[in-house]
């Protein structure tokens, strides 16, 4: 086996695991017992900053009561979103744990097709190894087909979604260090904090982070988008540019395929 095709195979696992691990993800909101609704009690906000005036710690400590087996319960909470007294949010439950449930980026049968997509760049090799070039060139345009059908279910998925759009504005930035002060491995990470323009205002820890603090200029406007069905902020969406690779990755693989076929 050449450096090659062990790399091929290899990136296959990758995309395997990564489609699976999707999959499973999207698979378990389909089970109500997993996706439940809880009423926060208490809010407490929460702030740390460093010797130097940086915001390096911002959560919300929440007490939240839900219903599980007809029974009411309270859980605490660390979330990185603005609850009040009274909202609702959705909660994830698995393994006996209650946590603040994490909105998936891609659908069921996206994670499916990245999957199987998987499979093909790892098979790949063996094609052309065993069967042929020709057959590789099968394998090559059915891996392109899956990421384009996988980026389209994805596309469609968000589109589907009763997301409300918002604007946004920086009004700080929080520093989360890696390694000591003076270590040559010392890291910086800046995340913006967004206050949305919904209701009275509600104030959002970004998931996205920097390296460097001008990137997150605090002034700055965005469009962030609210999901009222899992009660959370969504940060990006798919928009044309998914789109458009779908269909030109779509484009490609059938042009190979009739190529291929005409090649005989």
């Amino acid at each position: 086996m050449s450096l090659i095709e062990f790399f091929m195979m290899l990136v296959g696992l990758l995309l395997l695991s990564a489609g699976v691990s999707n999959f499973i993800q999207r698979f378990k909101l389909s089970n109500p017992n997993n996706v439940l609704k809880g009423t926060v009690q208490k809010s407490t906000l929460k702030e740390l900053h460093d010797n130097q005036g940086r915001l390096i710690q911002r959560y919300y400590q929440l007490n939240v009561l839900y219903n599980k087996d007809n029974k009411n319960k309270t859980e605490g909470l660390r979330v990185t979103t603005q609850f009040d007294v009274g909202e609702n949010l959705a909660l994830g439950y698995e393994n006996g744990h209650i946590q603040n449930f994490q909105r998936p980026d891609t659908s069921l049968w996206s994670g499916i097709l990245l999957g199987l997509a998987g499979v093909g760049v790892a098979a790949c090799p063996l094609f052309n190894t065993y069967l042929g070039f020709k057959y590789a060139s099968y394998c090559v345009c059915f891996i392109l087909a899956c990421v384009g059908f996988s980026l389209l279910s994805a596309y469609l998925d968000d589109k589907k979604s009763n997301l409300q759009m918002y604007e946004a504005e920086i009004v700080d930035t929080l520093l989360f260090q890696t390694g000591k002060e003076n270590s040559r491995f010392k890291r910086n990470t800046w995340y913006p904090l967004y206050l949305l323009k919904m209701g009275e205002g509600r104030y959002h820890l970004g998931h996205y982070g920097a390296s460097t603090k001008s990137e997150y200029k605090v002034g700055k406007k965005k469009k962030l988008y609210w999901d009222p069905n899992f009660s959370c902020v969504v940060e990006k969406r798919s928009d044309a540019v998914r789109l458009t690779m779908a269909a030109a990755l779509l484009l490609i693989a059938v042009v190979g395929l009739v190529l291929t076929l005409i090649g005989g």
